[in-house]
């Protein structure tokens, strides 16, 4: 009683095949993005605070950075990270060093936003999720 493959089964590896293909481009679109930025070693932190830049460093010089009163941020062989706020729940502290252009670290109770751009290729203009 084998009928061989049905129009529903066409369907569903059809389907299947467009949705990786759509995921293969946008792979391949953002890799092609940052490698052209990481090659740039004009990628910076940006610090801000409540919404204003309040600094703008090289990730190539090793430095301590405070941040007001709340946060202080290290910059250590060319990667970012957060190394104390006075925030309750330390999210920021525990995540991962930044290095890639549009990668960011958010401290949301002290308001401070770190990340990482290229003069070249601002983060506004990296492929995201909503972009594609």
């Amino acid at each position: 009683m084998d009928k061989g493959i049905r129009k529903p089964d066409v369907a569903v590896i059809v389907i299947i095949a467009v949705a990786a293909a759509a995921l293969s481009a946008f792979f391949a679109m953002y890799d092609t993005y940052q490698s052209e930025a990481d090659e740039n070693p004009d990628r910076r932190l940006i610090i801000t605070k409540d919404g204003e830049i309040t600094g703008s460093y090289a990730l190539d010089e090793d430095m301590i950075i405070n941040i007001g009163e709340t946060n202080v941020c290290e910059i250590k062989d060319g990667h970012a990270y957060m190394k104390s706020a006075d925030c309750p729940d330390q999210s920021c502290v525990r995540s991962h060093p930044i290095s890639d252009t549009g990668e960011n670290i958010v401290c949301l109770p002290n308001k401070v936003i770190l990340k990482i751009e290229t003069d070249n290729v601002p983060a506004e203009d990296m492929p995201d999720a909503v972009t594609y």
